[in-house]
C-alpha cells in the first residue's frame, strides 16, 4: 500500500503500519465510512482490517501531493511542528491506551482543569471522522472504564459517525463481560448485521502476521 507513512498521523502503531508496506487487502466500497465490528482469535488480521479500512477511507478525501508539501520543510506550505488536519478526524487507538491517556491526566493535571483536559479528549474521539477503537474487551474492568468509553460510542451513535471496533470476543460474549447491555447494544446498531464480521482462518493478511512475528 502507498503513502502508509502518513498513517502516523492518525496514532496507527509503527507495527501495523509495517504490515500494511506489505500487503494489498481489497476492501469493498460499501465498507468505507460506517461502522464495523471485526471479532476473532488473536493474530487473525482483524486489526490490519480495520486499519486497512481506515487508511482507504483517509486516502479517499486526502489530497495527497498537497499533504507532503505541508510536510516538507522547503514547502511554503509547510506546517512545522503542528499536526496535519487529517489527524483529529482519522484516528486509530487501542481501548487500552484511549482509557490510559484519559487517566493519565488525574496525576499531571491540577484539579480544576481536569474535567476540562478529560472533556476534550473525549470530545476529540467523539467528533473524529472515522475512529478505530482497537482490543474493546480486555480492559473495561471497572466502571469508570466502562462508562467513559460508552459515552465516546454513544456520542458517535448520536452522531451517525462511522467507527471501527475490533475485538477478541464476539459480541454476545462482550455482552456478559460488561457492566451492562448498552455498549453492545449501539454497537449493534452502529454497525447493523452486515457490519459484523468473523475475522479468522490462514489468509494472506493472517500469513503476514506470522512472517512479522518470526521476524521479531
Amino acid at each position: 500500500m502507498e503513502n502508509v507513512d502518513l498513517l502516523e498521523f492518525t496514532g496507527m502503531p509503527e507495527r501495523v503500519i509495517s504490515v500494511l508496506k506489505g500487503i494489498e487487502i481489497d476492501i469493498p466500497e460499501t465498507d468505507l465510512n460506517r461502522s464495523l465490528f471485526f471479532y476473532g482469535p488473536s493474530g487473525s488480521g482483524k486489526t490490519i482490517r480495520a486499519a486497512t479500512t481506515l487508511a482507504q477511507s483517509l486516502f479517499k478525501v486526502l489530497d495527497i501531493s498537497h499533504v507532503r508539501e505541508m510536510l516538507r520543510p522547503n514547502s511554503y506550505e509547510y506546517i512545522g511542528d503542528r499536526t496535519p488536519w487529517f489527524a483529529k478526524q482519522y484516528i486509530f487507538t487501542r481501548v487500552p491506551d484511549l482509557l490510559l491517556k484519559i487517566k493519565s491526566t488525574y496525576n499531571k493535571i491540577p484539579n480544576q482543569y481536569q474535567k476540562e483536559i478529560e472533556k476534550d479528549i473525549i470530545d476529540l474521539y467523539s467528533n473524529a471522522s472515522l475512529l478505530v477503537l482497537d482490543d474493546l474487551g480486555t480492559e473495561l474492568t471497572t466502571d469508570w472504564a466502562y462508562f467513559t468509553l460508552y459515552l465516546i460510542v454513544d456520542n458517535r451513535y448520536n452522531n451517525m459517525l462511522p467507527t471501527i471496533f475490533t475485538s477478541n470476543f464476539s459480541l454476545e460474549q462482550l455482552v456478559g463481560k460488561f457492566v451492562d447491555e448498552r455498549l453492545v447494544s449501539r454497537i449493534m446498531e452502529m454497525c447493523t448485521k452486515k457490519g459484523v464480521r468473523r475475522i479468522g482462518g490462514k489468509d494472506k493478511v493472517n500469513y503476514r502476521l506470522e512472517i512479522y512475528k518470526g521476524e521479531k
